[in-house]
């Protein structure tokens, strides 16, 4: 599984196929608006098309797929995989990565009854968004 820290270079990875949207667990991003509100998706999508405080523009390599691009957002913030703190009064730091692998070694698992029940909670969720 895999946590993001970055909007448009994450989307842009599953866009371009070298991530599989299944293995996302969590984007962490710095943006904040609404992606079910199509005039605020559309905004996004013109400022990391166009290149808005951006040099060069994250997504001018998939600027004909739109749509597909709009609906992996709108699925990332539907199956609850799109965390904006700044939606809530937070922040986020910035990266020099976009991903990180979020993995357990099941013996670790095994060994800490705390651990094994969120791990298997954490299943059962993940479950249910496949």
């Amino acid at each position: 599984m895999k946590v993001g820290f970055s909007l448009s270079k994450c989307v842009l990875d599953i866009v371009q196929g070298t991530v599989d949207y299944d293995d996302v667990l969590v984007i962490v991003s710095g943006t904040k608006f609404n992606p079910g509100n199509q005039k605020e998706l559309e905004s996004i999508w013109s400022g990391y098309t166009q290149g808005r405080g951006f040099t060069p523009s994250p997504w001018r390599l998939i600027i004909a797929q739109e749509r597909t691009t709009k609906d992996i957002v709108r699925s990332l913030h539907f199956d609850g995989k799109l965390h904006q703190p700044r939606n809530f009064g937070g922040s986020t730091p910035r990266f020099t990565h976009h991903w990180a692998e979020a993995s357990l070694p099941t013996d670790v698992i095994e060994n800490s009854p705390a651990l094994r029940d969120a791990w298997r909670t954490f299943q059962v969720i993940a479950g249910l968004t496949q």
